[in-house]
């Protein structure tokens, strides 16, 4: 391919674009049913001060008495699933790590912190597992509370219609669940109502797996996005082309990457969900609005990306998103220096944003910022045809740096044709160049 294609431009955006929203939405896509909070039966103990000798001599010692737990109503099951269900939960706890199969049914901090402890115990020698075993001996004695060593978190988490919860018919509420036949296997289960999300709130006690289901495949998303921006055709760009220089169009996409994101995305971690996010129209306005400018920032990043000029015999074309225009070093007047620099309204508004600043830093940054505003211009060429049609050639970034690549080829076919250049400059105001 010699030429840009602006199909194949603007579909590299779109692609983005699609990775972008794909991603965003499959991260936050919520899936909020009834639940089950699974953990041991608790036996909590009562400290109270204590008043005897022992505590003289030790004075920020507590005595615990040991309690039995609040008598809860009992639920006795039975089956193959249960049993399974039972050893299965006996294993990831006594391991302090969940079986195969079970690590979404914890959140993914207590998973990374159960992984780092049970590398610790792993390395562990054997007089501090001995020291272990006599400081758990000791509490044991003195306070009654066993401490043996069960991991460091205590609760998994099932949804309500998935087997073997899917045959349990109870109320919500906490219960002790108890195989028959075996009183001693119980284990304490809380049956709760579907998670509601608060808006500007992270407390949400679930995995992210049960709240955000399809979070896993949200990285895949934006990569195959990604992966299809990158990977169609780039043109090659003979000496005869005279376009944009590729990284500056690159840095393009990228701004308009991070300033698209971050505003489409923003209102789905405020409310919690990307379904919730749409429905909240008060927020999801204005943050979409500026997301708006991120896609107008894709448009111009393609037509950056297609826009050249393509020098032939007898004259050159220009090629941009809309089209093909053909120009004959016969049909030109001349050839004129254009400078084009932002709006006076525009750099007025600047400086009065640098006035308005609540601070003295902020004063000072916003004026730097616009006095670079007030310096910057851009340079191109204005061409006027012999019927008085005109069309401007932007060759220079805002700074004033080469921005085109083979432009020594457009002024030499200029040069060669004898076309009339004016040593005068057309100055031009405005917020986007014309064309």
């Amino acid at each position: 391919m010699t030429y840009p294609s602006p199909a194949v431009e603007i579909s590299r955006r779109l692609f983005l674009v699609g990775g972008i929203v794909a991603s965003a939405w499959l991260g936050w896509l919520t899936d909020l049913r009834p639940y089950v909070d699974v953990s041991r039966p608790e036996h909590r103990p009562t400290a109270v001060a204590s008043g005897s000798s022992s505590a003289e001599e030790e004075p920020d010692a507590l005595v615990a008495e040991s309690r039995e737990p609040e008598q809860k109503p009992m639920l006795t099951v039975s089956g193959p699933a249960w049993e399974a269900f039972f050893f299965r939960v006996d294993q990831t706890f006594s391991k302090n790590l969940p079986v195969t199969g079970w690590e979404h049914r914890i959140t993914w901090a207590d998973l990374k912190q159960a992984r780092k402890e049970n590398g610790r115990r792993a390395v562990m020698t054997e007089y501090q597992r001995q020291e272990e075993l006599e400081s758990v001996q000791r509490v044991k004695e003195k306070y009654g509370i066993d401490t043996t060593f069960t991991g460091n978190f205590h609760r998994l988490y099932f949804q309500r219609d998935e087997p073997p919860f899917d045959t349990l018919r109870a109320d919500n509420g906490t219960y002790i669940l108890a195989l028959d036949g075996k009183p001693e296997r119980q284990l304490q289960i809380t049956l709760l109502a579907a998670h509601e999300l608060i808006p500007f709130s992270d407390v949400n006690p679930l995995p992210t797996s049960f709240t955000y289901p399809l979070r896993k495949w949200s990285l895949w998303a934006f990569g195959i996005g990604l992966g299809l921006f990158l990977l169609l055709p780039y043109p090659r760009r003979p000496a005869n082309v005279i376009a944009y220089q590729r990284w500056r169009i690159l840095l393009g996409d990228v701004a308009s990457t991070l300033m698209f994101g971050m505003f489409f995305v923003l209102p789905m971690p405020i409310i919690g969900g990307s379904m919730e996010a749409v429905t909240t129209l008060a927020l999801l306005i204005p943050f979409w609005f500026m997301a708006c400018f991120g896609l107008f920032a894709f448009y111009w990043a393609a037509h950056a990306a297609v826009y050249c000029l393509v020098v032939r015999d007898g004259g050159f074309d220009i090629r941009t998103l809309l089209g093909q225009e053909a120009f004959d070093y016969a049909d030109i007047a001349e050839i004129q220096g254009a400078l084009l620099r932002p709006p006076r309204w525009l750099i007025v508004l600047s400086f009065v944003a640098a006035l308005l600043g609540k601070s003295g830093a902020a004063r000072i940054g916003q004026t730097g910022r616009a006095l670079m505003l007030a310096g910057s211009a851009a340079n191109g060429m204005r061409v006027t045809r012999k019927d008085g049609r005109s069309r401007f050639v932007w060759v220079s970034d805002q700074m004033g740096g080469k921005a085109m690549e083979h432009l020594d080829a457009f002024v030499a076919g200029l040069e060669k044709a004898g076309v009339p250049i004016k040593d005068t400059v057309f100055p031009v105001r405005a917020l986007f160049p014309p064309s």
